[in-house]
């Protein structure tokens, strides 16, 4: 019915911000606790070739704390939809 329902069965209306965080990790992470801050559900996490499994894990353990939906995006210019 084009509905996205949480895991406990409530209708989810994803409220995001987008998060560069695949660009530099390390510098990022803290947005998370910023886009909580603004009463966001969601975090659409950018991720790139160099983002590393604990940075992905430090990111989306940090997303999970905060209650929000982590929306993953891969975004590299090979893979982007350029003519």
């Amino acid at each position: 019915g084009g509905s996205l329902y949480s895991s406990s069965g409530q209708k989810l209306v994803l409220r995001g911000i987008n998060l560069q965080y695949g660009d530099w990790p390390s510098a990022r992470l803290a947005g998370i606790h910023a886009i909580a801050a603004t009463g966001a559900n969601a975090v659409r996490l950018e991720l790139r070739n160099a983002t590393t499994a604990a940075e992905l894990t430090a990111a989306l353990d940090a997303i999970v704390a905060k209650n929000m939906v982590a929306v993953l995006m891969y975004w590299e210019d090979d893979v982007t939809c350029r003519s």
